[in-house]
């Protein structure tokens, strides 16, 4: 199963079209921090999986441009990051717009999460070696 967070409603139902129309089933799952949730049922090797990770890559970055345009306008915005915990629950890590956008330009939205993955596995782990010692 994947999942993907929207910051925007409309982007969201724009995902959810593009996946009626590809008659890939999916649900909106209910989110207790507020963010707008897509589980779509399709596992990480199905061939489709690329094309909606390049699907989304192309609404982060409609995001992208409505967040500077918040930014512009002098509001603040946050967004957040998808942390995956250990015992399968999911948080999300709020972070400044301005940053996000500033990792975006560098990173994809799967780099980022796997470096945020990484981080709260080593928290959970608590493994305490050195590096060369693991």
């Amino acid at each position: 199963m994947l999942e993907f967070i929207f910051f925007d409603d409309r982007l969201q139902k724009q995902f959810a079209d593009h996946l009626n129309q590809e008659q890939i089933s999916f649900s909106l799952p209910e989110d207790p921090m507020g963010h707008l949730l897509v589980e779509v049922d399709l596992p990480e090797d199905d061939p489709r999986s690329d094309a909606l990770e390049d699907f989304n890559d192309s609404l982060m970055e409609q995001q992208e441009q409505l967040l500077q345009q918040e930014d512009a306008e002098g509001s603040r915005s946050l967004t957040a990051i998808t942390v995956h915990l250990q015992d399968d629950t999911t948080v999300y890590a709020n972070v400044e717009a301005e940053l996000m956008n500033r990792l975006l330009t560098v990173a994809s939205p799967e780099e980022i999460s796997l470096l945020v993955d990484s981080i709260a596995t080593a928290i959970e782990n608590h493994d305490t070696r050195p590096l060369c010692k693991r």
